[in-house]
Order: structure tokens, then sequence, then C-alpha cells
């Protein structure tokens, strides 16, 4: 709608390659993202592809624009300090028991949403997280050690009665509030392998 409306779109012959690539550019130019700018392109070219397809145009006219390179920025990976945990942990009870959890092992934050009561194995000799293939990234299942304090602090957060498939956590932060949460705590904004909670978002 927005491409209709800005490149004057009224007809599929008023789609034209040369207007099209300089108005890609000028949304470059103001700040749009190789990501944002491709999305548009994208969305174009399907289109034209529909109207060569139902017989609207003779050929695609944008089938030669190319697609912007988009380059992820390295970001730097640094574990939080024992010392920045504690103080992330203690910025709000709720969040806090989710943080250490995430943080202690290592699991992605969907797989902290999905967390059922079932997955976790606290009375076992060694506690550990039995993870779902349904529910990793790579759909393989897996185990995950929990550590001695975590798991006598998810003992005393058990209910005496309820489901195996009862989640332990009803719900995990969004990427806002934790990069706020992490302000509140003095600690830079950093893509910390230990605090995985940072993927998905």
């Amino acid at each position: 709608e927005r491409l209709r409306k800005e490149l004057h779109w009224t007809k599929p012959a008023s789609i034209r390659a040369d207007r099209f690539t300089g108005w890609l550019a000028a949304a470059a130019e103001a700040g749009a993202s190789p990501r944002t700018v491709n999305h548009y392109l994208q969305t174009a070219i399907a289109f034209c592809n529909w109207c060569a397809g139902q017989g609207r145009m003779e050929a695609n006219p944008l089938r030669l624009v190319s697609k912007t390179t988009v380059t992820e920025p390295k970001l730097a990976r640094r574990a939080l300090t024992a010392a920045e945990l504690d103080r992330l942990v203690k910025v709000d009870v709720k969040r806090g028991l989710i943080y250490l959890t995430a943080a202690l092992t290592g699991l992605r934050r969907e797989e902290v949403a999905t967390l059922a009561w079932g997955d976790v194995h606290l009375d076992a000799l060694r506690p550990y997280i039995a993870l779902r293939a349904s529910n990793t990234k790579s759909r393989r299942a897996d185990t995950v050690a929990v550590n001695g304090e975590l798991a006598a602090i998810l003992r005393c957060r058990r209910p005496d009665r309820g489901e195996s498939s009862d989640k332990v956590f009803g719900w995990v932060p969004k990427a806002q509030t934790l990069h706020k949460d992490l302000a509140t705590a003095g600690i830079e904004r950093i893509p910390a392998p230990e605090l995985s909670l940072e993927e998905g978002f």
C-alpha cells in the first residue's frame, strides 16, 4: 500500500524498475535498514510475479532489481560476572528467578517459557532438566544439569499439587524488560551467552 501511494502505482503498467530502484535508494538514505529495503523489494517482486501469472503483465518489470547486501553487526560477547548476575536477580523477585534459571542452565528464552514441571527432575541424585525435542532449537532432546542453589530454589517454588504439564514460569520477560533490568542493575547491555534470554527476541 505504501509503494502504491508513494510511487503512484495506479495500474500494473505504472510499475517501473527505474523509479522503484530510486525509491529504494531514497528509503535507504532516510535510514531504512538493508533488511527493510529487501523486504519491500521482495514484496513488490512477489506482487509482480502474481500479476504476470494472472496475465496482467507480460513479464515482471522488477525481475532484474538486485537485493541489498545485509551485513549482520558483530557484537562482542562476554559472560555476566557473578556480581552482575547477583545485581540483576535482585532487580525483581519474579523476573530474577527467571534470569537466574536462564543464566545457570543456558536455556534459551523459548526453552524457559515452555519449561514444565515434568521436565524438571529436582529429586534426582544430580538434579537435571530434560529438554523435549519439540522445545529445543536443534529439535533434539537433551538434558541440562541444574545447579544445587537453583535446584533448592525451584524445590521451594514447586507446587505440592499440580500436573506435570504445568509451566514452571507462567511468562518470561520481553526483551525491553530485560534491557531495562540490565540498566537498573548497572550492567552494560550485551548478548551474553550465560543470559540466553536475549535469544529469540
